[in-house]
């Protein structure tokens, strides 16, 4: 069986950049590079793209306003942030809006960006493949049926009303209904466990941790669709739990609520924890409750499709981001970034 070659596009106003990208990958990849966000976003929803890789400040518009379109008009394409800044709202911005795969800060090494865009380009084939597949089955099981109702219809001469029902009911991830799923708060202050009581009592089963031990033990001994947690918890950082447990429980969707704002820090949880939103501190009712009900609806898709899950279980192959090699915040800086 022919291997199909992964297709990637770029985005970057600085035409070096897409020069260099085209020499390094275009032997193992097919390669659209674009200055242009409209010619870009027309490529993807028109062809099929395995990974969009873009720069965040562009003239035109922001990388991350241009990956979270990419996620509305090809969700199984992988989405990467290629910048030089690193500014706190893009890095929110990239969590909750765009949920992309990997946040990259340039000068970024080429055998970083090569061994991420491979691993990227993997998980993309096989969600292509599943979701195909899918189709597939789905247009054979409907294929099916409607020759059943042919054969009911032209025996009886008028319509079988179970079979129509059965036309009608969706087949593809047909979202259930869950009663009292499990909710895991990881945060020190009972204040902030008592307000999500009264607030989700008679939605979610709420199981509480005020340490790393405690968290760490109901996430082990518990089936739990969504685990909300502070990024230090009595003092400790959550990080690692975070990192191992993805491994664990790849459905697990992990949404971080804080008012700790520190980018380097974010963007490891990105690269590390697929982080689904960050919710900051003090919380607002409505973004609460829908970043909740998203995080659900995210937990059954995993849950339902395996190749959905090798993006949560990637290993991190990006350079742990620190303070001191986060990129300076001017324009200027990153002309010699291609």
């Amino acid at each position: 069986m022919m291997q199909i070659r992964p297709t990637i596009a770029f985005i970057d106003d600085d035409e070096r950049i897409l020069r260099a990208m085209t020499l390094i990958f275009r032997d193992n990849y097919t390669v659209f590079t674009t200055t242009d966000p409209d010619i870009y976003l027309d490529y993807i929803r028109f062809n099929i793209v395995h990974v969009a890789i873009s720069d965040q400040r562009m003239p035109a518009r922001l990388g991350v306003d241009i990956l979270h379109e990419i996620k509305d008009i090809s969700p199984f394409t992988m989405r990467i942030l290629l910048t030089g800044y690193a500014d706190l709202q893009a890095i929110i911005d990239s969590i909750n809006k765009s949920e992309i795969f990997r946040y990259l800060i340039k000068p970024c090494k080429t055998e970083e960006i090569k061994a991420t865009i491979s691993q990227a380009a993997r998980i993309a084939q096989a969600n292509f493949l599943q979701a195909r597949t899918s189709r597939m089955t789905t247009s054979m099981e409907n294929d099916d049926l409607h020759i059943m109702v042919g054969i009911l219809n032209g025996m009886n001469n008028k319509p079988s009303t179970s079979i129509h029902a059965a036309l009608t009911r969706p087949f593809a991830n047909e979202q259930k209904t869950h009663s009292l799923e499990n909710l895991l708060l990881i945060d020190s202050n009972i204040e902030t466990k008592d307000y999500f009581q009264q607030l989700f009592a008679n939605r979610y089963n709420l199981l509480h941790a005020q340490t790393v031990e405690q968290a760490y033990e109901h996430l082990t001994q518990t089936a739990i669709g969504v685990c909300i947690t502070d990024v230090m918890v009595a003092g400790e950082p959550i990080d690692p739990i975070i990192y191992k447990l993805k491994k664990n429980n790849p459905s697990l969707v992990i949404m971080v609520q804080t008012a700790f704002q520190d980018g380097a820090t974010l963007i490891d949880l990105i690269n590390k924890g697929q982080i689904f939103r960050y919710l900051p501190k003090p919380i607002r009712v409505s973004l609460l409750e829908i970043s909740i009900t998203r995080a659900f609806e995210y937990h059954y898709k995993l849950r339902n499709n395996l190749a959905m899950t090798q993006r949560q279980t990637a290993e991190s192959i990006v350079v742990e981001v620190t303070d001191s090699n986060l990129p300076p915040h001017s324009k200027n800086s990153w002309a010699s970034y291609a």
